[in-house]
């Protein structure tokens, strides 16, 4: 499978979010940092990397909200219904940069490890239901917070 990045027309390195439509995912154990890697088609094709293990051995904690309800200064059902592709998106204490920590995005405590691979409740094997879900909705939109890299 091949999939080509598009990266935001305003910079190489930016901060902001992306809305799309999910096409695939899947686990890459390859290179130093293993990461799932989701491929989403908005305005061009992106590759979204999430972390799945730490490179020192130390545990990936994650939190799986089905019913998640933003708190923050950010809101984002209005984000995720707007246009598809990437907006960056002002950070500082006056922009509107996401941080989970400083915005009390949830519980910090709720967060639990979860193993990248393995018997039982896995990282991938969470993505990989919620990929497979996304791609039977039409409906389905992934909105991602984060920094674009290319």
């Amino acid at each position: 499978m091949s999939h080509k990045r598009t990266k935001p027309p305003e910079a190489q390195r930016s901060y902001g979010t992306l809305v799309g439509k999910i096409q695939d995912g899947q686990q890459n154990p390859e290179g130093k940092s293993p990461h799932y890697e989701i491929w989403v088609k908005a305005n061009g094709d992106y590759r979204i990397a999430v972390n799945v293990q730490s490179v020192d051995g130390s545990d990936v904690l994650a939190l799986f909200d089905p019913d998640f309800k933003s708190p923050t200064k950010l809101d984002l059902p209005t984000l995720a219904a707007g246009a598809l592709g990437f907006t960056s998106l002002p950070t500082g204490s006056t922009g509107k940069g996401l941080d989970y920590l400083r915005d009390n995005l949830f519980p910090i405590d709720k967060m639990a490890p979860i193993p990248p691979e393995g018997a039982g409740i896995t990282l991938a094997g969470l993505l990989d239901a919620q990929v497979e879900r996304a791609k039977a909705d039409d409906e389905a939109v992934v909105l991602v917070c984060g920094e674009f890299f290319s």
